[in-house]
């Protein structure tokens, strides 16, 4: 009796023990399920701040450098003083010039509006004097003649009078046609003088304006200086390159990728830009051009972009790290990408020997698998039965963390890590959560 007892009793424990192998057998595996939310592919590459133009500046005209406003590093605006020379004669002559203006414009002024009171009382007055030294000259003329006749002067004193008399008279006359002029008024005549002496002038002050003007130098544009390279004191030549400064409003991003990238770039496609040195500061940049510079032996295609704007601390040619949306889908069903196994290229040299992006293939590889992976299908595992199901999917956008795809439904269970399980391989799902 006992002995039937204890051979039923293992056989339970043996039943008991097969139930349990069969229940837990199988490789433990996370799962998840596939959800909607929107994937961005991004094309990652690597560039550097393109700025044109770089100008080296100098003046026409040589001198001694009297200041220099700016440093390198310093951001300037358009028209902003940079470097001025000693100007102490070329300010003289901007001096006299603006005297003389003045002067031309006083005298135009009295031209334009006539004679005053006191201008006409002193032309009389003049006509007046005139007058009484002609009458006067007339009476010593009467003189010598009665004189002369009676042998008590000279011819040559007689010629004197008379001489005298002929130079009053001139007087006279100046004096009334001086005195008819003013009560004439203003003649067009004096004003159209008046005036083109005064443009005269004018013209002459804008001349010496311009001949200091050349001994100031201004930024042409607003920009960074890259260079400062003359100092106070310092003797400088026509042409001679003082202040480097750097159009930064016309920066643009330019980077190389490879040309199959082409397939995925278009004109207008959004980038953000990260700069290596300054990894927190980020800014936004619009694909502009494609090409045409290639590089045949790297086999990669120029590609600019133009920022939205540049922080003003940045430099020319600093090294940028670029992610230029490429796709966008927006509800897409998409798996984390650990869930996704990526078709894989292989490239084939003349020898025949295949690389795939990390080493060579070793001789005698399964060919099978060989197979593939060249132009290979991506696949998920799917949860079926108990098993490790492949499925096949097609990858509509590859993001940083999720890949939107074709071929599962949501809410279907797939694992999370592809390389974790083998094809039909029995598992135990746990999870689900997305």
């Amino acid at each position: 009796m006992k002995k039937w007892m204890w051979l039923v009793l293992g056989i339970g424990v043996l039943v008991v023990v097969v139930v349990t192998v069969w229940v837990f057998r199988g490789t433990k595996v996370e799962v998840v399920q596939v959800v909607e939310r929107d994937v961005v592919e991004l094309l990652v590459a690597t560039g550097h701040l393109d700025v044109r133009p770089v100008s080296a500046l100098a003046m026409d005209v040589s001198g001694v450098v009297d200041s220099v406003a700016v440093r390198e590093g310093d951001v300037v605006e358009a028209g902003e003083v940079l470097v001025e020379l000693r100007r102490t004669e070329a300010q003289q002559q901007v001096e006299g010039a603006d005297r003389a203006v003045e002067t031309a414009r006083r005298e135009l002024a009295r031209a334009s509006r006539g004679a005053q009171a006191e201008e006409l009382e002193g032309a009389r007055a003049q006509v007046e004097s005139a007058r009484a030294g002609m009458e006067l000259a007339e009476k010593n003329v009467a003189r010598a003649e009665e004189l002369y006749r009676s042998g008590l002067v000279t011819g040559a004193d007689l010629d004197r009078a008379r001489t005298d008399l002929e130079q009053q008279r001139a007087a006279l006359e100046r004096a009334q046609s001086e005195l008819a002029l003013l009560e004439g008024g203003a003649r067009r005549e004096d004003v159209a003088v008046a005036r083109s002496q005064v443009r005269q002038a004018e013209s002459s002050l804008e001349l010496a304006q311009e001949q200091a003007s050349r001994r100031v130098l201004r930024a042409p544009f607003a920009g960074l200086v890259v260079e400062r390279n003359v100092e106070p004191g310092e003797a400088v030549s026509p042409g001679q390159e003082m202040v480097t400064l750097a159009n930064m409003a016309e920066a643009e991003v330019y980077l190389d990728t490879d040309e199959n990238n082409l397939v995925n770039l278009r004109k207008g496609q959004v980038a953000t830009v990260i700069v290596a040195a300054r990894p927190t500061e980020r800014f936004r940049a619009t694909v502009t051009q494609l090409g045409p510079e290639v590089n045949v032996e790297r086999g990669t295609v120029a590609v600019r972009l133009k920022p939205e704007s540049v922080p003003e601390d940045f430099f020319p040619d600093m090294t940028v790290d670029v992610n230029i949306e490429v796709k966008r889908i927006e509800n897409a069903r998409s798996l984390p990408r650990t869930a996704v196994a990526m078709p894989r290229e292989v490239h084939v040299d003349t020898r025949g020997e295949e690389e795939n992006g990390d080493k060579k293939e070793e001789n005698g590889q399964d060919e099978e698998k060989k197979a593939e992976r060249v132009g290979g299908q991506a696949y998920v595992f799917v949860v079926e039965g108990g098993r490790a199901v492949r499925r096949n999917v097609e990858i509509l956008a590859n993001g940083e963390m999720w890949v939107a795809v074709r071929g599962v439904e949501p809410g279907e269970r797939v694992i999370r890590r592809v390389i974790a399980v083998d094809e039909g391989e029995r598992v135990r799902a746990r999870g689900g959560e997305s």
